[in-house]
């Protein structure tokens, strides 16, 4: 990698921040005096601007510094990186993945064993720089493990199959995230989880409106895969939009 890229990025990206942040700020409606006033204080105050990225080898950080990293793989090698780690991890991660120039940034502010935060403004600014960009986070085997020490055993393997389903969160993070970035941008949101990789995109524009309908357990079916998949049809069945059609639609690929 070069030794520029990471240095190149930066600027790159914090001249869009400069360029974008006073227009969205109006957007989402929650201008402060100094954003009105003074709005290159305000960046600074209210985001991490100036961006610095760093340059990193691993997609899990080593050294405790998780936001900011930015490391060059693609879609493939990222994904396979990533899910040889999901059973070892003790607290989710967060990245972007942009395809153009298949670079992962890392976006983890706050994470936990079984939930992540990123950091918006870089998902805000980074999508009027790339047409497509994949938000990848994990949901981890430790969460169905501790699970099964709770309710038992046997619901282990249950539990590591529904980690492969968006949860409510899930969704309306990535719903939050496509209202705020650029409106030609093409967001695809992805789990990786113990039994493959989930990804979710909305299948209309936020405001045609959706409603979650509550959907019931089903019963295991003879392999993992068909059961996730079954899974993820029923939730796809039941997350609708106002004219009774699916809302969201989801793709399971097993990496097991």
């Amino acid at each position: 990698m070069k030794k520029s890229f990471a240095a190149d990025f930066s600027n790159t990206f914090n001249a869009e921040v400069r360029r974008q942040y006073s227009d969205k700020v109006k957007q989402v409606g929650n201008r402060s005096l100094l954003d009105i006033v003074v709005p290159h204080l305000a960046l600074r105050q209210y985001t991490p601007y100036p961006y610095k990225f760093v340059e990193d080898d691993s997609l899990l950080p080593s050294d405790g510094r998780a936001f900011g990293r930015i490391i060059r793989r693609s879609r493939q090698e990222g994904i396979a990186e990533i899910h040889q780690s999901v059973s070892t991890q003790r607290e989710e991660h967060k990245w972007l993945f942009l395809p153009r120039d298949e670079v992962w940034v890392d976006t983890t502010l706050r994470a936990s064993v079984d939930e992540v935060e990123g950091d918006k403004p870089t998902y805000v600014f980074l999508s009027h720089l790339y047409p497509e960009i994949e938000d990848f986070h994990t949901h981890l085997d430790l969460a169905a493990t501790e699970l099964a020490r709770e309710h038992g055993e046997q619901y282990k393997d249950a539990y590591l199959k529904r980690g492969a389903m968006p949860s409510g969160n899930d969704l309306m993070g990535h719903c939050d995230m496509t209202a705020a970035i650029a409106p030609e941008s093409q967001p695809v949101g992805s789990i990786i989880s113990h039994y493959g990789v989930t990804s979710l995109t909305l299948t209309g524009a936020l405001s045609e409106g959706f409603k979650i309908v509550k959907y019931n357990d089903m019963a295991a079916l003879p392999n993992q895969e068909e059961t996730i998949q079954a899974l993820l049809t029923e939730v796809t069945a039941n997350v609708l939009r106002s004219d009774g059609t699916p809302a969201i639609a989801l793709q399971f690929d097993p990496l097991i």
